[in-house]
């Protein structure tokens, strides 16, 4: 019996269908309309969660006129899924799967940019949790991207705890060299005042908001108009996305993308 999470989102107003880029499953949602060219949005899941949960979200954006890709990452939907939850995975996978999903960019793009419905000069990036990092990565490496959305994510890596406390870790150690590369706090010349929307709770204990005010507060400067970055803080709210959270950025997108 197919769970609920494979059930095709396909209705009067979107379409869904799996995407093959090389060897990354995606999906794709697509709003019926007669527009020929439409924007896109690239979306990133998090931690433990895969394209197949994000049909919901993915297919509220696209009812509102957009076409929608959702990549699984490595290790996650159909790609070598691991067990998330045992003792070490985060540890030991969390940040080959960030660089990975951030070095196999380009890939999507190329697809992205090769799709005919696909209008060049609307493309945006969002992303959950662990996608918000990645989103976050590509966002200030690829100008093709016109927006930014980060859910409870991080856009200044090095500013969390935990980025300094797993030393012992060889493998981890190996990758910080390379998550340096890509910290976007460490690349704020490349963000050329485009627009970013950061949404998060401030009693997230997953991702403490602290990284965001820093990067948040250090970007600001590098943005010509103030109002095309913003951090949007929600009083009391822990690692989850609300109806709200993802009203903003349907508003935000609507502002910069359409």
């Amino acid at each position: 019996m197919m769970s609920i999470n494979e059930e095709k989102l396909s209705n009067i107003f979107i379409s869904e269908e799996k995407l093959m880029i090389e060897d990354i499953a995606c999906l794709r949602f697509i709003p019926k309309t007669e527009q020929d060219k439409l924007p896109t949005l690239l979306y990133y899941h998090g931690w433990s969660s895969n394209k197949n949960y994000q049909r919901f979200k993915a297919g509220c954006l696209a009812a509102y006129g957009y076409q929608v890709i959702v990549p699984d990452s490595i290790y996650h939907g159909e790609r070598d899924m691991i067990d998330h939850n045992k003792d070490g995975m985060l540890e030991k996978y969390l940040f080959e799967t960030i660089l990975t999903s951030i070095q196999e960019a380009p890939i999507i793009i190329e697809k992205i940019n090769n799709l005919k419905e696909t209008d060049g000069s609307r493309v945006g990036i969002m992303g959950t949790s662990m996608g918000g990092f990645i989103s976050s990565g590509i966002f200030v490496q690829h100008d093709i991207f016109k927006s930014l959305v980060v859910f409870n994510g991080a856009c200044a890596w090095h500013k969390l705890e935990s980025f300094d406390q797993k030393e012992h870790n060889l493998k981890y150690h190996n990758y910080k060299k390379e998550l340096i590369k890509y910290d976007p706090a460490g690349h704020l010349n490349l963000l050329a005042d485009r627009p970013i929307l950061l949404l998060h709770g401030d009693q997230d204990s997953s991702i403490p908001i602290e990284a965001q005010r820093y990067f948040y507060k250090k970007a600001e400067a590098y943005y010509q108009n103030e109002n095309k970055i913003m951090l949007q803080e929600y009083p009391g709210m822990d690692h989850y996305i609300s109806t709200g959270m993802l009203e903003k950025a349907v508003l935000f997108n609507e502002k910069y993308l359409k």
